[in-house]
C-alpha cells in the first residue's frame, strides 16, 4: 500500500479506482493494479489494523527498502521505479524497482505533494 499525504486529492476521482467510495481500503499491495493514495496516516492505521496488520516502523521499512536503485530523474518508463512520471503506474509493473529483499516498488510511483 502507498501512501500520500492528506488533501493531496480532493475527492475518490481524484485518486483513481483504487480509492474506495466506502473508505475500507486493503492494505495490501496487488500486482497490476494502481497504487492508492491520498490516504492519511491514520486511514492507513485502520486498513491495516481492520486486516491484522500494522504500519511498517521506520526502521523496518529502511530494511525493506534496502538496495532499491533509485534512477532519480533517469526513469525509463518501463523498468526503473516510477520517479518521474506524473500519474502512478501498475504496482510491480517496474521489473528493476526491487530491494535486496524482494519488495517491489520501494522507491518512487506515487508522488508526494
Amino acid at each position: 500500500m502507498h501512501l500520500a499525504p492528506a488533501g493531496t486529492c480532493t475527492s475518490p476521482l481524484d485518486c483513481g479506482t483504487s480509492f474506495p467510495e466506502t473508505g475500507q481500503w486493503t492494505p495490501v499491495s496487488v500486482a497490476g493494479v494502481v497504487p492508492s493514495a491520498c490516504l492519511t496516516w491514520f486511514q492507513a492505521a485502520q486498513a491495516c489494523a481492520l486486516s491484522g496488520k500494522r504500519l511498517l516502523r521506520n526502521g523496518e521499512w529502511q530494511q525493506a527498502v534496502a538496495g532499491t536503485p533509485d534512477p532519480g530523474s533517469a526513469d525509463d518508463g518501463s523498468t526503473t521505479c516510477a520517479t518521474h512520471g506524473l500519474l502512478p503506474v501498475n504496482t510491480g509493473s517496474r521489473s528493476s524497482c526491487k530491494s535486496s529483499w524482494g519488495a517491489l516498488d520501494m522507491v518512487g510511483n506515487v508522488r508526494m505533494g
